[in-house]
């Protein structure tokens, strides 16, 4: 079955010999894409770049400055976060926006217009107090939830108390907003 009728093996026909270019071209497609994914390559070019800058073995120490000077410091996977939600609060606050900042308790920041309400425009604590939202500075909520708050008012005084699991809502450039306080870390007002 592997010869046909002059005697040939399958290998030496056209077919054959194309369906072997085929499964080598496969495999070495297959070998240099781990070896690629591994980072194999790049490693053994940044080897050569970095001995042929120095001249050398690659061993010395300025082999490795020149390493330095060309390849970007690698980073952590924490460095893809662009900035803390205190920092974007302070961006929002250097740009002059007048509103409401949410900082989520995943650590995402939403800002939302100044009409944002809660009970009206107010924050209500367990005691049955409603504190007016033009009275406060930030809120920030215990996570995770159990109710904690502290508040921080506009004359600089704090206090903590306890709330229920109210919801906030808003609307910003993107849409309405509707978030609860329980997947929430700290709230912003923003003058």
């Amino acid at each position: 079955m592997n010869e046909d009728a002059r005697g040939r093996s399958w290998w030496s026909t056209v077919p054959g010999m194309l369906t072997a270019l085929a499964a080598l071209v496969t495999a070495v497609g297959g070998l240099l894409a781990i070896v690629a994914q591994n980072g194999y390559l790049d490693r053994q070019t940044s080897q050569r770049a970095t001995q042929e800058a120095s001249g050398g073995s690659g061993t010395s120490t300025d082999a490795a400055a020149a390493t330095t000077a060309e390849r970007p410091p690698e980073r952590p996977a924490s460095a893809d976060i662009v900035a803390s939600p205190a920092q974007i609060v302070g961006d929002l606050k250097a740009k002059g926006f007048k509103g409401i900042a949410v900082t989520s308790a995943d650590g995402s920041v939403i800002s939302l217009r100044p009409d944002a309400e809660m009970s009206g425009s107010t924050f209500p604590l367990e005691n049955g107090q409603h504190v007016e939202f033009d009275r406060l500075v930030s809120v920030d909520i215990e996570q995770p939830w159990d109710g904690t708050v502290r508040l921080t008012f506009v004359n600089g005084q704090q206090l903590n108390a306890k709330t229920g699991n109210y919801s906030l809502t808003g609307k910003n450039e993107l849409g309405q907003y509707l978030g609860s306080l329980s997947g929430m870390r700290r709230i912003d007002f923003l003058r």
